[in-house]
């Protein structure tokens, strides 16, 4: 581009400072620099211009315009005017495919993710948003199948995986089903979180009520699993509390999630629980009463809480009033 400005100032000496031909090459510089280069190289470039310019300038070398001079000076800015459009055109129509290519990839690669990234990280990842950590009323749900580790020495590598996948994909649309959020699978255990209506109770009514539909689909899977020679069942604990929820994890793995006494506490009810039995704690049951049909209230003692707490073992839904049911 130096070489260039040093061309374009002796051509502009050439022409005998003809002022639509002087226009016309230093048009030319400034775009083929601002195309190419910097634009604080354009500022050197000028700089020879005027330099030699001013050099060979003399009102003596000032000669009349000519129309062959017009004539070639205009055909010249609309050639280069013409060259810069085109190659503008495809740099943009390069740029267009690109970026089609990588919308394309980018769809692809959020289609693959999206199974193994919790929703809220998810969203969080795309629209480029953190998640901040933050303290809210949820009621946490965790089941688990019964004798699963024993079954899975029974069964092959093949048979353990299509039956699994089968249960956990039923188990994960009624969570959407009934407006929860899976938060994760342990093996053959599924975590559950209910926190994002304003109505804590609502939030409890319905993770029972997926509780009690998750039971009655186990008749409907349990099918293939006689096939093979396996009983399936669940257990299944609830409790409704304040949890801390947030990322937490290390700096090369990060994991949205919640903690606290309650998700504790639900998940101990959960081994405690017998064959498909559904316990909640006095919290839940406070909220849900009204609704769902529990058995008398018992103190269980669980691992990592010293005193004995009281849980309700849920039986089904309150017949509601025909009126009532009729609205539902």
């Amino acid at each position: 581009m130096l070489v260039d400005a040093v061309l374009v100032s002796l051509l502009i000496v050439f022409m005998d400072f003809n002022l639509l031909a002087s226009l016309t090459f230093f048009v030319c510089l400034i775009i083929s620099t601002l195309l190419i280069c910097p634009p604080v190289l354009l500022l050197l470039n000028t700089s020879i211009v005027v330099s030699v310019g001013a050099i060979f300038f003399s009102p003596e070398n000032v000669m009349e315009p000519s129309w062959v001079q017009d004539v070639m000076s205009a055909c010249l800015l609309v050639s280069f005017s013409g060259f810069v459009a085109f190659l503008c055109f495809r740099y943009r129509s390069l740029l267009v495919e690109d970026h089609q290519r990588a919308g394309k990839r980018n769809e692809v690669l959020q289609s693959r993710l999206k199974p193994y990234i919790s929703q809220q990280v998810f969203h969080s990842i795309t629209e480029n948003q953190m998640i901040p950590s933050r303290r809210c009323h949820l009621t946490v749900f965790f089941s688990d199948i019964e004798g699963f580790t024993h079954s899975m020495d029974h069964l092959n590598e093949n048979a353990v995986t299509r039956l699994l996948n089968e249960y956990l994909n039923e188990m994960a649309r009624l969570a959407h089903r009934f407006g929860g959020t899976v938060d994760k699978f342990i093996g053959d255990g599924v975590m559950i979180l209910y926190g994002h209506s304003p109505d804590i109770r609502r939030d409890a009514i319905a993770c029972v009520r997926m509780a009690l539909a998750m039971r009655e689909k186990l008749s409907e899977i349990m099918f293939d699993w006689q096939q093979l020679g396996q009983d399936l069942h669940i257990r299944i604990g609830i409790d409704s509390g304040f949890c801390t929820v947030g990322n937490l994890g290390s700096s090369e793995r990060m994991e949205f999630t919640a903690i606290g006494s309650t998700v504790n506490r639900a998940s101990r009810l959960e081994g405690c629980a017998g064959t498909d039995e559904i316990l909640i704690y006095d919290a839940t049951y406070n909220l849900v009463c009204n609704h769902i049909k529990c058995g008398e209230r018992t103190l269980v003692t669980v691992k990592g809480i010293d005193k004995p707490i009281g849980v309700h073992c849920v039986e089904g839904l309150l017949e509601a009033p025909d009126t009532v049911r009729l609205l539902r």
